[in-house]
């Protein structure tokens, strides 16, 4: 039997059987948001009556990333360093969890979003975003390098270990957004399904993953995911907050966030 919802202003629990689906409200990854995620998860990955997490947002965004106004107040490399502690735990804390993650991508997922998406399992992702005039619209990507940044919460790394260095490469050094169907044709995403249909999938993907043994399911997540655990992981996190943080002091990120911070505003006002 499905249980209430447990709704706070950041994100959404609700239990079905042995599966979990965090909904996400928050359309970008405010220090609140990441707060509540943390213990959501802590909560979710000592509860032994759930096997599976489905991740997923509202309308048309998943998560458009970083808050930016968070970003453009980073101007010192120690206080760089510390602002990526707890997305660092939280994208280590998916890599490494016992549960099956499944992020449901139901629009826009870009930046920080996406990597927690490749944090996850699999992803699934609806075929299309479309405009206000029903156009659609590319709506996966890593923004970053245009506004003077790095994927800050491990991405870089993820994306090499998932898609190989050269799509990894492409994806950040364009850093303009895809369209789903080359999303799947690079493997960033796993399958495409209709909107109506998204979450419905993915709750019958978990169920199927969870039919079969759960001790060889985390036993195969082991082997499957090597790189996403242990030292290799840390080391790539800890370069990842000094690049990051020489971005916050050396770079040119103060003037392309304010100049990218309302194009955001105005894209995304009728979406979120």
């Amino acid at each position: 039997m499905e249980t209430p919802k447990t709704i706070s202003v950041e994100l959404e629990v609700q239990k079905k059987g042995r599966t979990a689906i965090v909904t996400f409200n928050s359309p970008n990854l405010r220090r609140p948001f990441l707060e509540t995620l943390w213990q959501v998860m802590i909560d979710l990955e000592n509860d032994d009556e759930i096997g599976a997490i489905i991740f997923t947002g509202r309308k048309n965004v998943f998560m458009t990333g970083a808050d930016l106004k968070e970003i453009l107040a980073l101007t010192e490399a120690n206080a760089a360093v510390r602002f990526l502690g707890l997305p660092h735990l939280l994208v280590t804390m998916f890599c490494q969890s016992s549960k099956v993650l499944i992020a449901a991508i139901n629009g826009y997922c870009l930046g920080g979003g996406l990597e927690f998406a490749l944090a996850c399992d699999l992803r699934i992702a609806v075929h299309e975003v479309r405009s206000g005039d029903g156009r659609p619209l590319p709506y996966l990507g890593f923004p970053e390098t245009k506004l003077g940044l790095i994927p800050a919460v491990g991405g870089a790394y993820l994306a090499s270990e998932i898609l190989g260095i050269g799509r990894a490469k492409e994806l950040f050094m364009r850093a303009e957004p895809i369209t789903a169907e080359y999303a799947l044709q690079i493997g960033l995403v796993n399958s495409l399904v209709a909107r109506e249909h998204l979450l419905d999938e993915a709750e019958h993907l978990a169920q199927q993953i969870l039919d079969n043994s759960v001790p060889a399911l985390k036993l195969v997540k082991r082997l499957l995911r090597p790189g996403l655990t242990g030292s290799r992981l840390r080391c790539a996190l800890r370069e990842t907050a000094a690049v990051f943080a020489e971005c916050c002091t050396h770079g040119d990120k103060a003037e392309r966030i304010v100049r990218a911070s309302e194009e955001r505003r105005l894209r995304f006002r009728s979406l979120a």
